[in-house]
């Protein structure tokens, strides 16, 4: 995820690997979750088509992800009986101290070729399967460094890269990618084992979103009305070139509500569900435009806040095209949940949210309606299962 502060390594429960850095388990993402292990383990090893209810997929990866989860290589090379390691041969790297430093080291030379910075340090690097992030220190400042090493990905990763330029274009506070020196936000280059899409991105400082600081979320609110209204810019070729929404703009929003009140209800909050069938009879037809890019994953650990004000929005990556009073119920949702924080937003901070939006967006009274019926539909969703120990179910029963 783009430009997350870390979080506290006080704060997670895991095992420590080499150099002393934590490493969080299955078994901590299930406990913050309160699901078992087996479900998280099917999730993340993408073995959960038709086991696991999609929304609890959903939370399973954005919680792992956001814990900083890495899975266990070793054992995974050896149930699958193959391996897809980057090797590199130099003397003493896995048997001195910060051996990880001195691998960060052998792509210094490339930044400086491609875009003309001295990195001086690279105090920290993950890898996780295709993909890695560096943390690195130079004449620009501090860095983030990501690359890939999935081509299949390489086309979304580029137009991500466009659009976090567009945006920044746009005044809206993201980490736009230092452009290579020939103006390119993210370049392919030559890997030990094939190409590479690599970017560059300014380190951001600044904290997370506290929802307890009211002020502070009605920054947040009016920075997500400006983000909407700077993605509703965005050239169609940009737009054609991102991955589909997880539903698909083509199926109108009362009929997805529809279906997954008929097909997809777990009935976890059965009053509930009654209460918002009855609101989709009775709501009007959408008076916004037609659905555009939206963020898609608003909430306090992609926003970073500093002396009141928002310096950054974290995590475009989830971008899709939904509606936008859509992306603002969500984002009223799930505004509270951090790294070990994932609870229900507390009813004045989902006001002050609004407040803030309405700030630079008025909504229309047909999205007004919609906003009620969405917020309850996205709370119903919520809600982990039975176990339910941080209160979702209450918040909308």
């Amino acid at each position: 995820m783009t430009l997350h502060r870390l979080p506290s390594t006080a704060s997670i429960v895991g095992r420590r690997g080499l150099e002393g850095v934590l490493l969080v388990t299955l078994r901590d993402v299930a406990t913050h979750l309160g699901v078992s292990t087996s479900t998280v383990s099917l999730v993340l090893n993408e073995r959960d088509g038709g086991r696991v209810r999609p929304a609890v997929a959903e939370q399973v990866r954005a919680v792992a992800a956001e814990m900083g989860y890495l899975p266990n290589l070793a054992a995974r090379n050896l149930r699958r009986g193959r391996t897809a390691t980057i090797g590199l041969l130099a003397d003493g790297v896995a048997t001195v101290p910060f051996g990880g430093s001195m691998l960060a080291g052998a792509q210094t030379a490339a930044w400086a070729a491609t875009w003309g910075l001295a990195v001086t340090s690279v105090p920290r690097v993950v890898v996780s399967d295709r993909n890695a992030i560096a943390w690195a220190t130079g004449d620009g400042g501090d860095l983030v460094v990501k690359w890939s090493g999935d081509s299949s990905w390489f086309g979304r990763l580029d137009a991500l890269a466009q659009l976090l330029l567009l945006l920044a274009d746009r005044g809206v506070p993201v980490a736009a990618p230092v452009t290579a020196l020939d103006g390119r936000p993210r370049v392919v280059v030559d890997g030990p084992l094939g190409p590479l899409s690599v970017t560059v991105l300014p380190h951001v400082q600044g904290d997370w979103l506290d929802t307890t600081d009211r002020d502070a979320v009605r920054a947040a609110g009016a920075a997500l009305a400006h983000l909407h209204a700077a993605l509703a810019d965005a050239p169609a070729g940009l737009v054609a070139a991102l991955p589909p929404t997880r539903r698909g703009a083509s199926v109108p929003l009362r009929a997805h509500l529809g279906t997954w009140l008929a097909e997809g209800d777990r009935g976890l909050v059965p009053g509930a569900s009654r209460r918002l069938a009855a609101l989709l009879a009775d709501l009007p037809e959408l008076d916004d435009d037609v659905p555009q890019l939206v963020h898609g994953d608003f909430r306090a650990a992609n926003v970073l806040v500093r002396d009141g004000e928002v310096v950054a929005v974290l995590d475009v990556d989830d971008v899709s095209v939904r509606h936008r009073v859509d992306d603002l119920a969500a984002a009223c949702t799930y505004l509270g949940t951090l790294f070990t924080g994932w609870a229900p937003t507390p009813p004045d901070a989902q006001r002050a949210l609004v407040e803030g939006y309405e700030s630079v967006r008025r909504l229309g009274r047909a999205e007004r309606a919609w906003f009620d019926a969405l917020l309850l539909w996205h709370g119903i969703t919520a809600v982990p299962g039975p176990d339910d120990t941080a209160g979702w179910a209450a918040a909308v029963g």
